[in-house]
């Protein structure tokens, strides 16, 4: 989601994103020579389901200085899209038609990552959502989502410090959406949120880390604060000067900022020229246990330059980033320098984060190799059932019982995939086409212990 204010643990100047891996692609949009008199006016984009109109991603120009650029989305999933955007010629904030110029691209089975070219042209389109037939005036493009913008002001005493925003759901705390500013570099400053939806109502928490200590802490330690947002049924600015009326945002039993609570960790590798056409391999991990919390799968390497993201990280949460490239190609992780291999540490993660890494030769051992133990494959039927065996592409997955995560190893132990799992998931589809030819372990983990049973890979 848009935010247009954001700065990461580092600063990423001109990085290139060869690619983007989220078992979703890039879609990109190339605007080439916008009309002159479109100068100084907004421009916003909407990715949208062209059955439901509901919009899933959208981004803006704020405004448009020039007569070429482009915008992107990072993490869009196969399917059939409306791309709809326009231009706010009376600036009221909201699309009108007249006098406000709109356009529609429609995209059929996308898939892969993608560039359009799109030229200025006159052939403007309607696209309210749902369509006007009655050929009157509407209220806007997506009635379902809004924007809420923040103007801080005051904040002179947090200069310096790491300030954290959170769009919360009032009625549980769940966390819809959030940002970091590290550190504050002005009093007055403002930030935009278009995650929020009509007729709910909503809690935007912030603290500042006075204590430096890169966790929450209540105040007095650190200052938080609470702005209450009730009912909203449009684009909503709200200004906010610095007092010293704190709330503790996180008490003691809702630390994680809700139930649903996530955070995007983001991760850019740049150099790996070396690895190129190489498999790549970057796990997300619990420190203290070495679980398994998520992975990723590159095969093979066709850049030196790509990133990462994964979305499943907790407020205040602790991990390692293990990554290795598979330079022998045997299909298994072995211990530098034989593969090479390194370790990220993070601690306290308060909001999405996005981190550099650059290539080195300081390898890890990171712990992934040794042999499989456990039941006997027929101790696998009783928990889950997986087809078809032998296997191409896909592998389904059968589950007899909740559980909380899939792996899949090598016969030497080392694991190549991984998927975590809800207790609510009974049917599980894993992309196996990455992997080599040859026989793999299927492990199911549960609360109660796992199982596991071998698939053979064609």
């Amino acid at each position: 989601m848009r935010k247009n204010y954001l700065t990461f643990l580092l600063v990423l100047s001109g990085f290139p994103l060869a690619s983007q891996l989220w078992a979703q692609d890039s879609l990109k949009v190339n605007f080439v020579g916008l009309d002159t008199s479109l100068k100084g006016q907004n421009l916003t984009l909407y990715l949208r389901n062209p059955q439901t109109g509901v919009s899933s991603d959208s981004l803006m120009v704020m405004p448009v200085d020039t007569t070429n650029f482009m915008l992107g989305f990072d993490s869009v999933s196969p399917g059939n899209y409306f791309l709809d955007f326009y231009v706010d010629a009376d600036g009221n904030g909201r699309f009108n038609t007249p006098p406000d110029k709109s356009w529609r691209v429609e995209l059929d089975s996308f898939q892969g990552d993608t560039t359009i070219n799109w030229n200025f042209d006159t052939n403007y389109v309607d696209i309210t959502w749902p369509p006007d037939t009655s050929g009157g005036d509407t209220t806007g493009v997506d009635t379902s989502l809004f924007e809420v913008a923040i103007n801080f002001t005051g904040f002179a005493p947090h200069v310096g410090q790491d300030l954290y925003v959170y769009v919360r759901d009032a009625s549980n705390g769940d966390k819809l959406d959030s940002l970091a500013i590290e550190p504050v570099d002005s009093s007055d400053f403002a930030v935009v949120f278009d995650s929020v939806q009509g007729g709910k109502n909503y809690n935007i928490d912030f603290w500042a880390d006075l204590d430096s200590s890169g966790t929450y802490n209540a105040p007095p330690v650190d200052h938080a604060w609470r702005i209450e947002l009730m009912n909203l049924m449009g684009d909503t600015v709200v200004d906010f000067a610095h007092n010293t009326d704190f709330v503790d945002i996180f008490p003691a039993d809702d630390t994680t900022g809700g139930s649903d609570s996530t955070l995007n960790l983001t991760i850019n590798f740049t150099g790996f020229d070396s690895t190129v056409g190489q498999n790549f391999y970057v796990y997300l991990r619990d420190p203290q246990t070495n679980d398994f919390m998520d992975s990723t799968l590159i095969t093979a390497l066709d850049s030196n330059d790509f990133t990462v993201v994964f979305n499943n990280v907790t407020v205040n949460q602790n991990v390692n980033v293990d990554f290795y490239s598979d330079v022998n190609a045997n299909g298994s992780y072995d211990a530098p320098p034989t593969d090479h291999a390194w370790r990220i540490q993070l601690t306290n993660l308060t909001a999405d984060t996005t981190i550099l890494f650059l290539y080195d030769t300081v390898y890890t051992d990171i712990g992934l190799g040794g042999p499989i133990t456990g039941v006997a494959d027929a101790d696998g039927e009783k928990d889950f059932s997986s087809y078809p065996n032998p296997v191409q592409d896909e592998l389904t997955v059968s589950l007899n019982k909740g559980g909380t995560g899939l792996s899949i190893y090598s016969l030497t132990g080392a694991l190549v995939l991984h998927r975590n799992l809800t207790t609510a998931e009974r049917l599980v589809k894993m992309n196996v086409s990455g992997l080599k030819p040859g026989m793999y372990i299927l492990k199911f983990t549960s609360e109660s212990g796992s199982s596991q049973k071998k698939f053979l890979k064609e």
